[in-house]
């Protein structure tokens, strides 16, 4: 489809959604987040006359009734609810056209709701699927997200790059270890309700690994959200997966490893990914060039260990990648590490790190060299 095209049919439903929530109880229209393949997505806040405190939530939407792959993402989601490092689907409907009047109408009765603020004041939070209601009439299915408010990875590397910044080699392991713990839930899915907690993904022996495999693991699908502040989030920022709309039994982890891999790469050397592959470690490795060879190093200011894992995640054959248990126990005590124990200490403190979040990602410089 012409970009033109694909722009003019996302303004236009987004003047839709937009119209469609003027009137609604319950939520407001904030603005466009952004638009796949599959689905357009749209942020919404509860409003502040109904809630103690706002909360927003992202709206995903089909483009069109037979979007089959929204509606799979559903289907999906539903069975990684509950893993910290995955977005977290609040609720969902199959079939718009039959949100307001048919069997997929909200469940809450929304007079009761209005009946609760009159009479003990603003709620803690509204039930996501009362969305739904205002969108009735449209086609195809629809889900809440949860919102997470520092925007994807793409647009955060381009930003680390105009202002000519370095990737502080503990933010590379945080993200890499975030990513192997998408690569865990996809193998070991918790499959967690809705009012449960998030919980860490972790592996279990006593089951086999699902196969899932996302073949839709970019920059853009990689998002940035506040962390817990403890354990492998202690600086206070964590990274989330989202978009599972291309996700399918096929492969499994040692393919989500690869890609998780190629990402990390892609940030300590942003060139075009080299074809073929070179011998590392007595396998073809695709990421063979970041590593030394015949007495040259190419990235010496980058931890050793952090590029070996990507050398052997981008093995050529599948069956000697790394297992997710050596990923994660890899990963786990490289983000543990002192300062000190990084080619570059200077950029690895605590106090270090914390200005490169604050500088890049809370006060963002609005323009730099290109």
């Amino acid at each position: 489809m012409p970009r033109a095209r694909k722009v003019k049919q996302a303004t236009d439903l987004s003047d839709d959604i937009r119209t469609r929530f003027q009137t609604s109880p319950y939520w407001e229209y904030e603005r466009f987040l952004g638009q796949g393949a599959f689905g357009a997505t749209f942020l919404l806040r509860e409003r502040d006359h109904v809630v103690r405190k706002q909360k927003r939530m992202a709206l995903k939407l089909a483009q069109h009734e037979n979007a089959y792959d929204l509606r799979h993402e559903m289907q999906v989601l539903e069975g990684l609810r509950g893993a910290k490092h995955i977005v977290k689907m609040l609720a969902s409907c199959k079939n718009l056209a039959k949100a307001d009047t048919g069997p997929e109408r909200n469940s809450e009765d929304l007079s009761s709701i209005e009946l609760i603020v009159e009479k003990l004041g603003p709620l803690i939070s509204i039930p996501p699927s009362t969305a739904f209601r205002p969108l009735a009439g449209l086609s195809g299915a629809a889900m809440a997200l949860e919102f997470l408010e520092y925007g994807d990875l793409y647009h955060f590397a381009e930003t680390v790059r105009k202002a000519r910044r370095r990737w502080p080699d503990r933010v590379l392991w945080s993200l890499f270890l975030c990513m192997i713990r998408v690569c865990i839930g996809m193998a070991y899915p918790p499959g967690r309700r809705a009012d449960q907690p998030l919980v860490l993904e972790t592996i279990n022996p006593d089951i086999p690994a699902k196969v899932l495999t996302n073949s839709d693991i970019a920059k853009r699908n990689i998002m940035i959200t506040s962390g817990d502040g403890h354990g492998e989030h202690h600086d206070g920022h964590m990274f989330k997966m989202i978009d599972f709309g291309l996700t399918e039994d096929l492969g499994g982890y040692p393919y989500n490893l690869h890609d998780v891999a190629m990402i990390v790469s892609g940030l300590i050397d942003s060139k075009r990914y080299p074809e073929g592959y070179e011998l590392w470690k007595g396998h073809m490795s695709r990421r063979r060039a970041l590593l030394p060879t015949k007495g040259h190093d190419p990235y010496p200011e980058v931890d050793f260990a952090l590029r070996d894992l990507i050398g052997r995640c981008t093995y050529y054959n599948v069956d000697v990648r790394p297992t997710l248990e050596v990923a994660l126990a890899e990963a786990t005590k490289a983000v543990a590490r002192a300062s000190d124990t990084f080619p570059t200490p200077a950029i690895e403190t605590d106090e270090a790190i914390r200005e490169f979040w604050q500088t890049l990602l809370h006060n963002p410089p609005t323009a730099g060299p290109s």
